[in-house]
């Protein structure tokens, strides 16, 4: 029989175990958290703010149960936990996301400190951040608290977590990092770059001139973009930007690394291949490979565009496919 037959056959019966796995050992464990988690919405006083936070667990109920499937590698003992960091993590990411599309009076601060409940969640000594200190939404009865406390208790008592700091939290900055350019514009470095005087000139009355302003804000806020995530490029690499940046958004990593903090023998050597292989090339792959979420990017106005163009931009370059699967195998292989 062919070399490629029997690992194709090894690969089916991989997957078939692993799918097994989580039907029978992780969804049952899922369901109970996704139930959790909306009762907690249903109980946030404030009534915009609880729409948001059920309509999102409702349209990203995907990303939840995807990110649970991480706990398939973790040991039987350690799963119940796993679940519980992975669920709470991927929840603060996608309602962090939602909140940060709402209009703001400081869109980069907004997408920051909410961003950063990402952090406190997996950094088992950090207090609380005022998270909603640039949101007009704040009154969610503590929501966004307990999801932080739940993902990091669950994380700190993971047998490795402590091995796993190190690429944990640097993945967790360039997201948050990411986040805060994505919907803001440029990171702060800045001066007066604010999305309110950019809708005055296109609903208002200043016509050619206020489009003008607009334009030069966002090229201002492209070039800050760029000028990151050039900066986060492993070296030797042919990637564009937009490839590393995209790389840099996908919570993959955080998955993985949250999964290996569970197996007690894992060390920080393996939490650093695991980076490797990560960001930003697998990373990438997941996200330049979903389709630009046009209803979202319709109500956020220009605070998605950064995000829909990341994927525009795949598409009418090059395919970062192939050379991103290669860094991905690169990467794996390092570790050996």
């Amino acid at each position: 029989m062919p070399v490629w037959r029997n690992e194709r056959a090894a690969l089916a019966v991989t997957f078939t175990g692993a799918a097994a796995r989580y039907w029978l050992n992780i969804h049952p464990h899922v369901r109970r958290e996704l139930r959790h988690w909306r009762e907690q919405a249903q109980a946030i006083p404030d009534p915009a703010l609880r729409e948001l936070a059920l309509t999102t667990q409702l349209q990203e109920r995907g990303n939840l149960e995807g990110a649970a499937a991480y706990a398939v590698l973790a040991p039987g003992s350690q799963r119940v936990r796993v679940v519980r960091a992975l669920v709470a993590f991927q929840a603060i990411y996608d309602y962090a996301d939602t909140l940060a599309e709402q209009p703001s009076a400081d869109p980069i601060g907004n997408g920051r400190e909410l961003h950063r409940a990402l952090a406190s969640a997996l950094d088992p000594g950090a207090g609380h951040t005022d998270y909603y200190a640039h949101s007009l939404l704040e009154d969610d009865g503590g929501y966004l608290r307990e999801l932080v406390e739940a993902c990091g208790s669950a994380f700190a008592a993971l047998p490795a977590h402590a091995s796993l700091a190190t690429p944990v939290q640097a993945a967790v900055a360039r997201i948050v990092a990411f986040q805060a350019l994505a919907h803001g514009g440029d990171g702060g470095d800045h001066e007066g770059d604010d999305s309110g005087e950019g809708d005055e000139g296109i609903h208002g009355d200043e016509g050619d001139e206020g489009h003008k302003g607009d334009d030069s804000d966002q090229a201002d806020r492209w070039r800050a973009f760029s000028r990151w995530a050039a900066g986060q490029m492993p070296r030797e690499t042919e990637l564009k930007w937009w490839e590393t940046a995209a790389g840099a958004a996908s919570s993959l990593v955080v998955l993985a690394l949250i999964a290996a903090a569970a197996e007690p023998s894992v060390r920080a050597r393996d939490g650093a291949a695991i980076e490797r292989a990560y960001f930003p090339w697998i990373g990438a792959l997941h996200l330049l490979a979903r389709q630009p979420d046009r209803s979202r990017g319709r109500r956020a106005g220009r605070a998605a565009q950064p995000r829909r163009a990341l994927c525009l931009a795949a598409g009418a370059g090059r395919s970062p496919a192939g050379d991103l699967r290669r860094g991905a195998a690169r990467g794996a292989g390092a570790s050996k």
